[in-house]
């Protein structure tokens, strides 16, 4: 009996050492393929007027548990993948798709009638003037693993209906709806969060059951940024809207963080001036269906070197160990993650609420698109379209269209760029607002190789909703733009011909997104649309 006890223990050990050899070896191989997407960036090749140097009034402080620290270096780097690979599951997780921003559209759809028809709606409703979907709305849409709607609180023909994927929309009523993509029947409760909601939901892109959201105008409660469980809806986290490290005393979330899938991290910017890090610490148990966070948190914010206003409501764009920002006082700043050191910024003019877009060239250089509006310029002002080079700050071209300027409704760019792929991979197109003081919108596409302005296309209404690109099962791409006048358009964007023209009577500032051959988007007249691509 000792002897097959002491075998029994042998064994045990053996197997323990075995596996710990097994994880070391991934553990090493992750190490060594995440360490290919470390960038490390040369100070002289960054052009002069983005060197750190020259703007002698910029400064920046990092704390951690609320204490001011000199440096800071983070125990277990993160890195975003070159390549943009970002969501685990079939699924649009974050607003534009994830790090890149340059992906609002799943699956290839079927079009042989370039024809749009409204296939679904459902009403929503209002806090106050805050009414419907505002901007930048935009849903996330996942289709879940069987294992996962065991778990959740869905109905019970939505733990079973095969191929089913769920919208989720956060609306200025304060709810988080859930839907059946299919015909927007509701697939379990909403959540109820007592604030209004302006920005875009995420969804963990690992296929973890986590949402993020962040309020844009504060409920009774004390809560800002918040990350809910969708095993059962429990909010897990929540950052105070009122934080007293903050230069700025508006605690609003409109920018859609990031979660770095394989880091357990979250990056969430706010309209108070800070960038927040947060190590979440996730344990998920797929067998006991439990689910639980420990955030350790980690804070960044900076001044602005021209005097400017704080905040930031575009979304952070992600490339390696690389983050890059825009802001309301219209500084674009590229900065280490791991270092949380900046490594450059320039003057981008103006108020930045339009998400930058990421795109890798296919000699492997990365590049920004950013586009501002007119605000702090005032009357007269232009909103000004960039290429800037994301490693050095140099920028590529420019152009400029003059704006109307209104201090509720502004003009120039409130939309995000579109970068195209395929058979338009030359292009990137901008969709601007009250385009020379007036209510009309234009969309301009350039050549991303010199600026050549490829196409304009012009809306007698202009529209703060940003484009949705997606490609037909024939390689033929398609784009989706909608505008305050409530119409939902159907673009060629080979030629910026409109094949088709919607309307979904009331204005569209949310931004759609594409699963297959189902569009989705909220209007100001308290509608969520499923619309079919025909």
């Amino acid at each position: 009996m000792r002897l097959k006890k002491l075998e029994s223990i042998g064994f045990a050990v053996w197997a323990a050492l075995i596996l710990a050899a097994v994880f070391n070896f991934f553990r090493h191989h992750h190490e060594l393929e995440t360490a290919r997407w470390k960038i490390e960036i040369d100070p002289e090749k960054i052009v002069p007027e983005a060197r750190l140097e020259r703007h002698r009034l910029f400064t920046w402080r990092i704390y951690k548990n609320n204490a001011k620290l000199n440096d800071y270096v983070r125990e277990e780097p993160i890195y975003f993948s070159l390549k943009g690979q970002y969501a685990r599951l079939p699924m649009i997780t974050a607003f534009r798709g994830g790090p890149f921003h340059d992906r609002s559209a799943y699956g290839r759809p079927k079009v042989s009638r370039r024809k749009l028809k409204v296939a679904w709606s459902i009403d929503i409703g209002a806090t106050d003037k805050w009414t419907g979907v505002g901007w930048n709305g935009q849903p996330a849409i996942v289709q879940w693993d069987e294992e996962l709607k065991r778990l959740m609180n869905l109905k019970s023909e939505k733990k079973i209906k095969k191929d089913f994927k769920e919208v989720i929309y956060g609306a200025l009523d304060g709810n988080i709806y859930f839907l059946d993509l299919d015909d927007g029947s509701q697939s379990r409760p909403p959540i109820w969060t007592d604030a209004v909601i302006k920005g875009s939901v995420a969804v963990d892109p690992r296929g973890y059951p986590l949402l993020t959201v962040g309020p844009g105008i504060k409920g009774s409660g004390p809560a800002g940024f918040r990350i809910y469980s969708l095993i059962n809806q429990e909010l897990l986290f929540a950052l105070p809207w009122d934080d007293p490290l903050a230069p700025r005393g508006w605690g609003a979330n409109d920018s859609t963080g990031l979660i770095n899938p394989d880091g357990d991290t979250f990056i969430q910017c706010g309209e108070n001036g800070m960038i927040y890090f947060g190590k979440l610490n996730t344990k998920f148990d797929r067998l006991a269906g439990t689910l639980s966070l420990d955030p350790e948190i980690v804070k960044f914010t900076y001044s602005n070197p021209w005097g400017r206003k704080l905040g930031l409501e575009s979304a952070p764009a992600a490339y390696g160990n690389l983050l890059f920002t825009a802001d309301n006082g219209g500084v674009l700043l590229c900065l280490d993650i791991n270092t949380l050191r900046p490594i450059w910024l320039r003057d981008i003019t103006d108020d930045t609420d339009a998400s930058l877009v990421l795109d890798i060239e296919d000699d492997g250089a990365p590049f920004l698109y950013t586009a501002c509006e007119v605000d702090l310029q005032g009357p007269g002002g232009y909103s000004y379209m960039r290429k800037i080079n994301a490693l050095t700050g140099a920028l590529v071209w420019e152009h400029k269209i003059k704006c109307a300027y209104d201090v509720e409704v502004n003009g120039g760019a409130l939309s995000t760029p579109v970068v195209g792929r395929g058979p338009i991979k030359d292009l990137v197109i901008f969709n601007i607002s009250k385009v020379h003081d007036t209510m009309a919108g234009q969309m301009l596409a350039f050549k991303k190789s010199d600026g050549e302005l490829a196409w304009d296309l012009e809306f007698q209404s202009y529209g703060w909703s940003s484009p949705a690109l997606t490609y037909a099962r024939d390689g033929r791409p398609y784009l989706i733009q909608c505008d305050s006048d409530g119409l939902m358009h159907l673009i060629d964007p080979q030629t910026g011909v409109v094949k088709d023209s919607l309307p979904l009577n009331g204005n569209v500032e949310g931004s759609p997104v594409i699963f297959d051959d189902m569009i989705v988007v909220g209007t100001r007249e308290m509608k969520i649309y499923g619309v079919r691509l025909l």
